[in-house]
């Protein structure tokens, strides 16, 4: 198994556009996907006008395929306007 752990930071102000893109639209583009075995997202508590995704695979290959599809390049087009940028991304494998 493998995960992808995205840090997003915005504008506080677009808390709410930021989380409603997620739910409407993010995470159920992931979810339908081949190999996705869950996706989540966290608020960061500390830290307003971030949050913190993680995407559950199969497979890296599975992961890498939707990330490079034009499905998610939408996605992240649609939620840009909302972005201040993209802090930290990281791609584990299960020691399980």
């Amino acid at each position: 198994m493998f995960i992808r752990i995205t840090v997003l930071e915005f504008d506080p102000a677009n808390a709410s556009e930021v989380e409603r893109f997620w739910r409407e639209r993010s995470r159920p583009s992931a979810l339908s996907q081949k190999g996705n075995l869950g996706a989540k997202a966290f608020r960061v508590v500390h830290a307003l006008g971030q949050m913190i995704m993680v995407g559950e695979w199969e497979t890296k290959e599975e992961a890498e395929t939707y990330l490079q599809s034009p499905e998610h390049v939408a996605l992240n087009d649609g939620l840009a306007p909302y972005l201040k940028g993209c802090l930290v991304r990281y791609v584990g494998e299960s020691v399980d």
